[in-house]
C-alpha cells in the first residue's frame, strides 16, 4: 500500500479513526509531516489538535538513523544495542543531546508562539505522524503525553515497520497502523509525493486545529 501524499494518508487513517470521534478526543501530532497528517484526521472527525515535540538523535555519519531521541519535557530514549554497534562515543551522545535540546526550544517557541501545549489530562489521545521508523522518537513523545495521565492513548500512523511497533505497544493502550511493513526502509517510500513541510505549514494548521 502506498500514498500519493501525506493529506490522502490522513484521510484514509480518518476512516479508521471513526470510532474515536468523541468530544474528549484529541489528536497530537508529531511535527513536522505528522502534522499534515494529523490535520486530516483532526478535520475529519471534528475534534482538536495540538503537537507534541520530540526529535531523533541522528547517528554518527548517519544522521537520518535514529539512535536515541528527546522530547519537549526532556524524555530521552535511546537505543543501547545500535550505540554499541555503531562504537558511539558518550562525548558524541552528550553534544547531541545538547544540540537537540536547544533546538527542540527553538522549535518550541518558532512552532507554538508562546501558547502552551494543551492539557490532555483524562482524555483520549490520539497521537499522530506520518510514519515510524524506528519508534524512538514516538516513544519519546508518548513518555511525555503519559506524564499528562490521559485516560486513553493511540497511536495512529499510515506506515510503520512491524518490528518498531513491537517496540511501541507498551506505551499505546491501541494502534492503528496502515500498512505495517517487514520490507521497511524509509518513511518516504511509502509515498509518492513525499515533501519537506515546513514551519508555515505547520503554524496554518495549527491555527485551524486549536489556536483559532
Amino acid at each position: 500500500m502506498s500514498f500519493y501524499n501525506r493529506s490522502e494518508a490522513g484521510r484514509l487513517l480518518a476512516d479508521r479513526l471513526i470510532s474515536y470521534k468523541r468530544d474528549a478526543s484529541i489528536v497530537m501530532a508529531v511535527p513536522r509531516g505528522g502534522v499534515v497528517v494529523a490535520s486530516e484526521v483532526a478535520q475529519a472527525l471534528d475534534i482538536e489538535m495540538d503537537i507534541v515535540l520530540a526529535k531523533k538523535i541522528g547517528a554518527p555519519y548517519n544522521e537520518d538513523y535514529a539512535i536515541g531521541a528527546l522530547s519537549e519535557s526532556g524524555y530521552e530514549t535511546i537505543d543501547s544495542e545500535a550505540i554499541k554497534d555503531l562504537k558511539v562515543e558518550a562525548s558524541y551522545m552528550k553534544r547531541m543531546r545538547l544540540l537537540v535540546s536547544r533546538e527542540l526550544e527553538t522549535r518550541q517557541s518558532r512552532l507554538r508562539r508562546g501558547c502552551s501545549r494543551v492539557s490532555t489530562r483524562g482524555r483520549t489521545v490520539i497521537v499522530v505522524d506520518d510514519g515510524v521508523a524506528t519508534g524512538l522518537t514516538l516513544k519519546a513523545a508518548a513518555l511525555t503525553l503519559r506524564s499528562d495521565c490521559p485516560q486513553e492513548m493511540v497511536l495512529a500512523v499510515p506506515v510503520a515497520a512491524a518490528d518498531s511497533l513491537m517496540l511501541l505497544r507498551p506505551f499505546f493502550d491501541a494502534i492503528v497502523c496502515l500498512e505495517p511493513s517487514e520490507m521497511f526502509f524509509s518513511v518516504g517510500q511509502f509515498y509518492d509525493l513525499f515533501e519537506p513541510v515546513s514551519d508555515e505549514t505547520v503554524t496554518t494548521l495549527l491555527k485551524r486545529g486549536v489556536w483559532s
